[in-house]
């Protein structure tokens, strides 16, 4: 009989340490996703910063076309 409360003892002890470990990597995979989402975000404002100044640039050089063209 307390060979078997040992195991169970044992049983229970494993079982928590299994399910700390889940939460722990949990805890990490949602960190890691996060920074990720994060780092997403900062590359979308640079690529929208990016098109904005290329089509600038696409303005002018027209601008500059149509200043050579005479009508």
């Amino acid at each position: 009989m307390f060979v078997q409360q040992r195991q169970l003892n044992k049983l229970l002890q494993m079982g928590e340490l299994t399910t700390r470990l889940s939460i722990e990597m949990l805890i990490g995979y949602i960190g890691m996703e996060y920074y990720d989402y994060l780092q997403q975000l900062k590359r979308l404002e640079t690529l929208k910063y990016v098109m904005s100044l290329s089509k600038e640039r696409l303005r002018i050089t027209e601008e500059k076309i149509q200043d050579r063209i005479p009508c």
